[in-house]
């Protein structure tokens, strides 16, 4: 697989943590982050080394079933994502 050796913002959507690094560099790290884990455009994990990926977002919905429209509660705000 031809990786880009173009570096951008890797961010963990656990703990926060932000790092600049390629695909490559973020892939040998640790990190699940597309397009080495997950893909663009969709809802997959993105986490750094130290979090586990059944903290995600996508865990969530992928495993757990969480559904935003079935489970929001009147006090929980509806969070949407864009792809671009």
């Amino acid at each position: 697989m031809a990786e880009s050796t173009e570096t951008f913002e890797h961010w963990c959507e656990v703990c926060g943590k932000t790092e600049v690094m390629s695909s490559e560099e973020a892939f040998l790290k640790g990190w699940d982050f597309p397009p080495r884990m997950g893909q663009w455009g969709v809802i997959s994990p993105r986490t750094c080394p130290t979090c586990p990926m059944n903290s995600a977002v996508w865990w969530a919905l992928a495993m757990d079933g969480f559904d935003a429209w079935r489970d929001q509660t009147p006090n929980m705000p509806l969070c949407a994502v864009a792809s671009v």
